[in-house]
């Protein structure tokens, strides 16, 4: 939980503006009891959004369903565009504007929507193309915001940055060392689909790093 705190200080400059924050600031950072119901509604949001990702990509999906896939998107693609005009609005009431824009949150808000406004100009109807749909699943970034998963993330790689160092060279010397070895007792191999996979130390990593990690 101290992490989590700790972590959440150096939030993002939206988080972060120049004036006090207004209540409709605080609003759209879940300060509030509304902010927070509105907060647990967005990550409802995404979460429909990538149920009908995965229902959308499955083979023979009738078109009664991906008419109701098609009216999810649009309401989606609706409630983000209003949730990017939301913060844009407060960036103007609280003048962070400028710090807004340019951060990583302003980024994943217009690319929550672009694959969207994107498909209907290019006339590939609310569906989109194979490519649009896969890009919408950047909205379950917009979620950091709020849990700030990739901040503890980071703070737990700056803090153990010496530890983690050591360990990587260390497997990186076994993954090495592994692979020449495999090299030099499987390359003469008389099977030719186990010596395509150990002809030269390069080709052996792959099939090394697989025994290493225990895949079979």
């Amino acid at each position: 939980a101290q992490m989590a705190a700790e972590a959440g200080d150096s939030s993002d400059p939206e988080d972060t503006p120049a004036d006090p924050p207004t209540p409709y600031r605080k609003f759209l950072n879940a300060k509030t009891c509304m902010g927070k119901m509105y907060m647990h509604f967005t990550f409802l949001v995404i979460a429909v959004d990538v149920l009908a990702y995965i229902v959308g990509g499955a083979s023979g999906v009738s078109g009664s369903v991906l008419q109701v896939l098609g009216t999810v998107e649009v309401a989606s693609a609706a409630f983000f565009t209003l949730d990017l005009l939301q913060r844009i609005f407060a960036s103007l009431q609280d003048h962070s504007t400028p710090s807004y824009v340019c951060s990583w949150s302003c980024l994943i808000d217009v690319l929550s929507v672009a694959p969207f406004f994107v498909g209907l100009g290019a006339g590939l109807g609310v569906q989109g193309s194979m490519w649009t749909q896969a890009l919408r699943l950047i909205r379950m970034l917009k979620a950091e915001r709020y849990v700030n998963a990739f901040g503890i993330f980071n703070k737990v790689i700056a803090d153990n940055g010496q530890v983690l160092s050591v360990t990587g060279i260390a497997a990186a010397v076994m993954w090495i060392f592994a692979s020449t070895l495999l090299y030099y007792t499987e390359a003469a191999n008389e099977d030719p689909k186990t010596h395509k996979f150990y002809a030269s130390v390069p080709k052996a990593m792959w099939m090394t790093l697989l025994n290493l990690s225990g895949e079979s």
